[in-house]
């Protein structure tokens, strides 16, 4: 360290007598001032020695940070005798350095895009004639890297793999990054389509804050708040058990595509329409003023005996959720 600290106060020299052209300040010059070149050397050693012992310090301090989160994870396996298995497909915004060496350390297995595709080395490789594409899509090609840091830029070993997007004469190119138990690098258009599968989880939530959308009712306790997103769920599986179960029943083609539910609602929830029990038979009839449904009429048996009752007491029970699996606190 002293050698490392003489070195750079005598380098603090040589660039002030470069900046100001000053003969004063050139060391072994005839017309070097040894009084002000020593006290310059000696005030740059005190600042590098400060900055170095501040540097030691903060690398122990991390040091000892590490080992008491490492001795943490001891003990939370140790503690954990079943733990459960969760694949976490996450958005590139999620993505950061820190977030994946938690999900990892916390035994989850990942499926994500990489925040930035500046990984030179990689794309060096990528880039020669030799490197092995594998097409996983009309317009996207794979190539990839097992169990590797990239040059230190993750914590931990994953999976990486480049892909490329070709659109007429555009080329695009993003970066997957895989950690867990499946063995990725052996199926990567399996991997490609397991990551965009998560189009599906984006499009529910699009459909939560679009078609059924809860939280125009405002409330104010946690209790209400999970009650409301499980009457969304149960009302977005009911839509498309019923749309289901209506075609499977109905000899004619129903009277409006069942394929969106977006349509399905929109249509349903603006048209009048009378409910009738029949014998056995539920009759549902709409509006004759309807333009789309108007006369149409859906027709079930009637699985039991339902009729309208009035309760005289009711109580919320507090939803309780599985604390195993969340990995943050919603806001």
């Amino acid at each position: 360290m002293e050698h490392e600290i003489q070195t750079q106060a005598e380098w603090l020299l040589d660039a002030i007598a470069a900046a100001t052209q000053d003969r004063r300040f050139l060391r072994d010059d005839p017309q070097s001032d040894a009084v002000v070149c020593e006290a310059i050397i000696a005030n740059a050693r005190k600042a590098m020695g400060n900055l170095l012992n501040a540097r030691a310090e903060a690398a122990e301090a991390e040091v000892e940070r590490l080992r008491a989160h490492h001795e943490q994870l001891l003990a939370d396996n140790a503690a954990n005798a079943h733990p459960i298995r969760a694949i976490f497909r996450l958005d590139s915004g999620f993505a950061s350095r820190e977030n994946i060496a938690w999900l990892i350390e916390m035994g989850y297995d990942i499926y994500t895009k990489a925040r930035t595709t500046q990984m030179p080395s990689l794309r060096e490789v990528a880039a020669r004639p030799e490197c092995d594409w594998q097409r996983v899509g009309g317009n996207a090609h794979l190539t990839a890297w097992a169990n590797t840091t990239v040059d230190g830029h993750f914590i931990y070993p994953v999976d990486v793999a480049l892909a490329r997007y070709t659109t007429g004469d555009t080329v695009r190119h993003a970066f997957l990054l895989h950690y867990g138990d499946d063995d990725v690098m052996q199926d990567l258009d399996g991997w490609f389509h397991t990551y965009n599968g998560r189009q599906t989880i984006e499009a529910g939530i699009k459909e939560g804050k679009n078609v059924f959308q809860m939280h125009h009712f405002k409330v104010r306790t946690s209790q209400a708040l999970r009650l409301q997103e499980h009457c969304a769920t149960f009302a977005a599986n009911f839509v498309r058990f019923a749309a289901l179960w209506l075609a499977e029943q109905q000899d004619a083609s129903a009277p409006l595509a069942t394929s969106s539910v977006k349509h399905m609602v929109q249509v349903c929830a603006h048209t009048s329409a009378w409910n009738q029990l029949m014998g056995d038979v539920w009759l549902l009839t709409f509006a004759e003023q309807d333009s789309k449904l108007g006369g149409h009429c859906v027709s079930a048996l009637a699985p039991f005996n339902c009729r309208y009752r009035s309760f005289a007491t009711y109580s919320f029970v507090t939803f309780e959720p599985f604390r195993a699996l969340i990995a943050q606190k919603l806001r």
